[in-house]
């Protein structure tokens, strides 16, 4: 079999020469042989004027293999330096190979290469010991191209996760080289062995062949090769998660291959630098990263790092709990990788969109990814994918309550890692067991599993993927048995490392995402404080993971202070503790990518750093309390104290703020004086989704028996602080979790009323924002009065545009909202601006909404539940338009409005997606950045007719109060205007009274 291999391989590329008959064209001299060789000449000749420096001195035909309208032609070429630069001719290849086409009577070349490039192609596709006889049979070929041929089709294999044959090609390189003995051919051959073993895992054989192959190249100036093994170093260190000493060696191979134009070791290095920044925990200098790497990768056509760089972007939102961005990212890479013939990365990214899917407790999703990977892990078995598909196996078990399953899966996950050394999948592994034996009531083993974790990740070079959780689950067990004092100090050190990333997320719902599974530690610091009677202290911890991106986006967005307001001192001891904090994370960092790991020593320092946040958090409050200007120049605004909380609340009013956990839920409730009241709704998470779900779809169907089942809502979340509202004429529910969802205004309390009857409500994201638009959201600056906008006239475009996503939609005209419309002029008389129709466009709006105190909007609107920053309203569009009609809630943040009132009177506007901490983000989370402290939303799709008749009276209500106190009083306008309809026969179901709410604030 070997022989034959051998013997179709030479028939192909070197002796055989078939003898065919040829007309030779009339007045011809030359024969169809001499025809071919000529052209054959021609084309190598041509190709040789690429080489610089050198100058052919002929071309000699050993070989022609010839068809009727092919031919393949083998030739030799002898050239010498046309300059005294040394070496120059041995970078030429000496046997060449010409594809031929007849056309007619003229024979032209159809491609020209050096034959070393067909043997290299061949020995790739072969086993061992075809290799070598095709070595010893065409030992005419060994040369430095064909080494460099066999370092490109070890390339090739690489990417396509095919090491052991990429090694084996490195070994026949080098071997080559040797007998050449040519060192930068052995530079190249080492740089390619260095690659392999590094894939492989074999970090030290890898470091040291990098290592000589840099030496050698550097020696005899291979810039090219020098850069790739830098590349090459600095990726085995990342490997090997020390991460100081991988910097150096990767900056500076990528400013080689940068100045050489080796656009496949640029995307190497971007890549390694990526894995550095996602491993630290810094988000946008990964994601920047990731982009460079698959850019200079789609340069090379290198598809594996494409795909690699898509993929780890996957990663990164994955991280960031952006499961939608994770899916197709991951879904994108599996494709390519597919398309390329890469099986182990294939394998790998259909493991990763499983976990993805099972995060989302999409379970069905991520069992059919395991299915799709079973075939190719049973062909090419790998411990390490085998232990990541048994831990995505345990979570999907875990969320579908299979505890035995689940305690299988981790623990035979962890003994692959264990098998591996892998310690950040040990951490992992730890923790996810950690959680299993709490729910299975185990909480010292619990409590053990935890601190395992923690100390483990804090080996691994990136302790924030696990460390705070670990700690979460630590302090839980803690709490189970008693230990009151370890868990908090456990939940100090989680609030301190999640804080400490919240700087490397990008982007405003970025931020949003990111801190959806990170609320856990502040609510078990609260349920501890309430459990010591300190509801004072509870509130400021919940507080503080409350509204973090709309307070900190709405601080930025409208920065007007410089720095010059500090003075010199201040400055430099900012500065000062500035600097403490990256040299304290500076020798954290080194202690984590030390080979050998010391972990009191890495304890320390990350106490130390701890501190040194404290004192800079310290430093800018007292910055804060002398300078109150900074408050929005940094986006930085203060958590208001239980003080000032109070001092917003009217004397008959009350906040209802509630803390919704997986196992329980708080309500909490803050008079104008006194201590705060809570208590205790005992109901788990997923139960309270299911009651709201069925409640609000009782109402959208009007349901009859709505009645019972409001009662039934308010005995459960309003009745256990009943007695402490009976009195309270305006509310601010400050909802959590699936209670942003819920219509508070429609509950029916023990007397029968609905709570809309009792008091007037609004809703709020968190405290914070209440106080800071009460001391900062002074006499508006608006120009104008009242700006409506209703019933824009919709181009074709702008209806397809949005049928391409809301196929059930009409958007049809809304004649309704225009005699609302008229309706509202009426009231206000002169102060009011009308626009409809083909006026009614996107631009008008964007250039006119920041004159006007009050905006009214009766549009069509689409809520978008995967994007909710997407969700928009449907405006025209002029003829010259830029604009698509759609104004997205992401355009709405970038509005500049001076409104103290914005009413968005079209369905669903105060829909949005919930998320943990944030709240409801959309349209009134975009208008309470854009700068309007109060509007008027829907929370489910609303009937035309009812809207326009409510709307009308609402301003009805609201015309009545002066201009400067028309924010305050909406929530008070808006409950009067719904009681007429409640009271009315033709609409008396929740549904047509009940949908709109005041979201921001309502005092």
């Amino acid at each position: 079999m070997v022989a034959t291999s051998i013997k179709v391989f030479r028939v192909a590329l070197v002796v055989t020469v078939l003898m065919v008959s040829f007309a030779v064209p009339r007045g011809s001299a030359q024969t169809p042989e001499e025809g071919m060789e000529s052209a054959a000449r021609g084309a190598i000749e041509g190709m040789m004027r690429r080489y610089e420096c050198v100058t052919p001195l002929g071309v000699r035909t050993i070989s022609v293999t010839a068809g009727r309208d092919t031919a393949l032609v083998d030739a030799v070429v002898a050239a010498t330096p046309s300059l005294p630069t040394a070496g120059a001719v041995t970078e030429v290849p000496t046997h060449w190979r010409v594809e031929l086409r007849r056309t007619g009577d003229a024979w032209r070349a159809l491609d020209v290469r050096p034959a070393s490039h067909d043997l290299a192609a061949a020995i790739a596709s072969s086993e061992p010991p075809t290799q070598h006889a095709l070595l010893r049979d065409c030992d005419a070929l060994l040369s430095t191209e064909l080494v460099d041929q066999l370092v490109e089709q070890g390339v090739a294999l690489g990417s396509k996760a095919k090491f052991e044959r990429e090694e084996q090609l490195a070994k026949i390189a080098l071997e080559i080289a040797g007998v050449l003995g040519d060192w930068r051919a052995r530079a190249r051959a080492l740089w390619l062995l260095g690659r392999a073993r590094d894939s492989q895992q074999s970090f030290d054989d890898a470091m040291v062949h990098y290592q000589e192959a840099h030496r050698l190249a550097e020696a005899y100036g291979d810039r090219a090769t020098a850069g790739r093994a830098l590349v090459g170093l600095g990726w085995t260190y990342v490997n090997r998660y020390e991460f100081a000493k991988a910097t150096e060696p990767l900056q500076q191979g990528l400013k080689i291959a940068l100045a050489v134009g080796d656009h496949m070791i640029a995307d190497n290095a971007y890549l390694a630098m990526a894995e550095m920044h996602i491993l630290a925990g810094e988000y946008i200098d990964a994601l920047l990263d990731l982009d460079r790497a698959r850019a200079e990768a789609e340069k090379a056509g290198d598809g594996a790092v494409v795909a690699a760089a898509i993929a780890n972007a996957g990663i990164v939102f994955i991280t960031m709990n952006n499961y939608e961005l994770a899916r197709d990212h991951l879904t994108r890479a599996i494709e390519i990788y597919r398309r390329i013939g890469s099986v182990r990365g294939e394998m790998r990214n259909l493991r990763n969109l499983a976990e993805v899917e099972a995060s989302a407790h999409h379970s069905a999703a991520a069992a059919a990814a395991l299915e799709r990977l079973e075939p190719y892990l049973k062909k090419e078995p790998s411990d390490r994918l085998a232990a990541f598909v048994a831990a995505t196996r345990s979570r999907i078990a875990r969320n579908r309550h299979d505890l035995v399953t689940a305690d299988r899966e981790a623990l035979r996950a962890l003994g692959l890692a264990m098998k591996m050394d892998s310690k950040y999948l040990i951490a992992v592994l730890k923790n996810a067991l950690s959680e299993i034996r709490f729910e299975q009531a185990h909480y010292a083993e619990a409590a053990e599993l935890a601190e395992q974790a923690v100390k483990v990740s804090l080996t691994t070079g990136s302790p924030l993927y696990v460390y705070p959780f670990a700690k979460l689950n630590a302090a839980k067990a803690y709490r189970k048995l008693g230990k009151t004092d370890e868990a908090f100090s456990a939940l100090y050190a989680a609030v301190d490392s999640i804080e400490s990333q919240s700087a490397n997320v990008p982007g405003s719902e970025q931020e949003q995402i990111f801190y959806e599974d990170k609320t856990g530690p502040y609510y078990e610091i609260f349920r501890l404080l309430v459990d010591q009677q300190q509801p004072e202290k509870a509130l400021e911890w919940v507080e503080r993971s409350r509204s973090r991106t709309l307070i900190e986006f709405r601080g930025r967005s409208k920065a007007t202070v410089e720095r010059s307001s500090l003075s010199a001192s201040e400055r430099d001891a900012e500065s000062g503790l500035e600097r403490a904090i990256v040299s304290a994370n500076r020798s954290l960092r080194a202690l984590q990518a030390a080979p050998v790991k010391d972990a009191a020593r890495i304890a320390e320092a990350d106490a130390e750093v701890r501190q040194k946040r404290l004192q800079l958090e310290d430093f800018e409050a007292q910055l804060h309390s002398r300078h109150p200007e900074l408050m929005l120049a940094r986006g930085a605004l203060p958590r208001p104290s239980l003080s000032q909380t109070q001092k917003m609340i009217p004397a008959d009013g009350a906040i209802v703020e509630y803390v919704a956990g997986t196992d329980a839920t708080w309500v909490v409730v803050i008079g104008h004086t006194g201590r705060p009241r809570v208590a205790r709704i005992d109901i788990k998470a997923s139960e309270l989704r299911t009651r709201v779900a069925r409640f609000v779809t009782h109402i959208i169907r009007r349901d009859l028996a709505i009645h019972g089942e409001a009662r039934r809502m308010y005995d459960l979340v309003v009745g256990p602080v009943e007695s402490l509202l009976r009195s309270k004429r305006s509310l601010c529910v400050i909802p959590d979790g699936e209670l942003w969802r819920l219509p508070f205004q429609a509950l029916v309390d023990s007397r029968g009323q609905y709570l809309i009857e009792r008091s007037a409500l609004f809703y709020a994201p968190s405290r914070s924002l209440l106080a800071w638009y009460a001391s900062h959201h002074g006499p508006s600056t608006a120009q104008a009065g009242l700006l409506v906008v209703a019933n824009p006239r919709l181009t074709e475009e702008t209806v397809q545009a949005v049928r391409a996503v809301r196929r059930d939609e009409s958007f049809a005209p809304l004649p309704d909202a225009e005699h609302e419309a008229r309706g509202i002029k009426a009231i206000y008389g002169g102060d009011v601006t009308m626009v409809t129709g083909a006026a009614a466009t996107e631009e008008y709006l964007k250039h006119n909404a920041g004159r006007y105190r009050i905006i009214h909007m009766a549009t069509h609107a689409v809520f978008d539940d995967t994007s909710p920053l997407y969700s928009h309203l449907l405006l025209a569009t002029g003829s010259d338009s830029h604009e698509d009609g759609l104004l997205e809630a992401r355009e709405i943040v970038d509005l500049d409005l001076a409104a103290d009132l914005v009413i968005l009177a079209s369905c669903e506007t105060g829909r949005g997606r919930v998320r943990p901490g944030e709240g409801l983000i959309g349209m009134s989370w975009a208008l309470l950045v854009a700068g309007c402290p109060t509007a008027v939303v829907s929370q489910w799709k609303v009937a035309s007719a009812g809207t326009a008749k409510l709307m009308i009276d609402f301003h009805r209500r609201l015309s009545r109060v002066p201009p400067d106190g028309r924010r305050a009083a909406a929530a008070r306008a808006l409950r009067e205007a719904q009681l007429a309809l409640l009271r009315s026969a033709q609409y008396e179901y929740p549904y047509d009274w009940s949908g709109f709410v005041v979201m921001g604030n309502g005092w």
